[in-house]
């Protein structure tokens, strides 16, 4: 297996996927397109954290949710 196809996806996309089983509504905040983590990290963490999730699949998957306005909000 190689190892770009490990990459997990963060605990804050985990977090959207169970709100969705568990909710009738989400207000999702903190999810409007970066790529990597909302505050700044020294230069050497941030290449690793950056490649531990796959950032590009999850960008899809929350696009494809963002018309479903009464399910999810994004804020």
């Amino acid at each position: 297996v190689i190892k770009s196809e490990m990459r997990k996806l963060s605990s804050g996309f985990m977090g959207i996927a169970l709100a969705m089983h568990l909710c009738g509504q989400i207000d999702a905040y903190g999810f409007e397109g970066r790529d990597g983590h909302y505050f700044q990290r020294r230069r050497e963490a941030r290449t690793e954290f950056a490649t531990r999730h796959n950032w590009q699949l999850e960008r899809r998957c929350l696009d494809m949710l963002k018309p479903k306005k009464s399910l999810i909000q994004f804020h």
